[in-house]
Order: structure tokens, then sequence, then C-alpha cells
């Protein structure tokens, strides 16, 4: 693979990517989410029952981040 070339990546991410992005814990992550402060989406139950938009997770990750340095 060539350098600057990416792979396609997915639009929407589970909350444990989200949490890895963030470099915080899953429960950190779904209480960002059940407060409103990072838009997700249900697609069902079980472990995983939100996808948050990969654009909404790296948003949150650089306003994280301008807010710490």
């Amino acid at each position: 693979m060539h350098e600057g070339v990416h792979m396609h990546q997915p639009e929407h991410m589970t909350i444990a990517q989200v949490a890895e992005l963030l470099g915080e814990s899953r429960w950190t992550t779904l209480r960002r989410v059940r407060s409103g402060q990072l838009s997700a989406v249900q697609h069902g139950g079980g472990t995983n029952p939100y996808l948050v938009a990969r654009r909404d997770a790296e948003a949150l990750a650089t306003e994280l981040a301008e807010a710490a340095s």
C-alpha cells in the first residue's frame, strides 16, 4: 500500500471503537451518548446497541484534544 493511501473506513463506529479513539472507557463514551454530548443511533440490542458516525467521533476527539492543550 502506498503511503498516504488509506483503506476504506466504515462510516459508523461502535461504542468500543469510539472509546478507543477517545482514549477512555466504554462506559464514559456511553455516558457521552446518553447525555447528548455525542450523537448515536440505536441499531438493536445486545452489547453494542449504538452506532456513532465516524465524523462525529473524530470531531469530538479533535475537540477534546484542543481543550486539553
